[in-house]
């Protein structure tokens, strides 16, 4: 288990190295959430800990993808809830595509 993953909790279809990079991600948006309006102000930008994954609708789309919230605690008590599509790519591997702004809750 490596430090990023260590702050994920919660049941995801998205195998290591996909939930790693969703996480990633995650950390991009939450980065670039500290100070605006989808930050409810000033946050104080930390690593992110993802309270909860949910799978929505399962099963799968035919397509093969799927929707999973994620969770994060953000600092001072807030929490924003990710909307994420993995999609399998005919490359090879998954894509991912994150709503943004998430939906915050005070």
């Amino acid at each position: 288990m490596t430090a990023s993953t260590a702050m994920i909790s919660g049941v995801t279809r998205a195998d290591p190295v996909l939930k790693r990079d969703t996480y990633r991600q995650i950390k991009i948006c939450e980065w670039g959430c500290a100070g605006t309006r989808y930050g409810l102000g000033a946050i104080k930008y930390e690593n992110p800990k993802i309270q909860d994954i949910v799978i929505i609708g399962e099963p799968a789309i035919p397509d093969g993808s799927w929707k999973e919230n994620w969770k994060v605690e953000r600092a001072g008590g807030v929490t924003a809830i990710y909307t994420i599509t993995f999609k399998p790519s005919p490359q090879g591997g998954t894509d991912l595509r994150i709503k943004f702004p998430p939906e915050i809750f005070p």
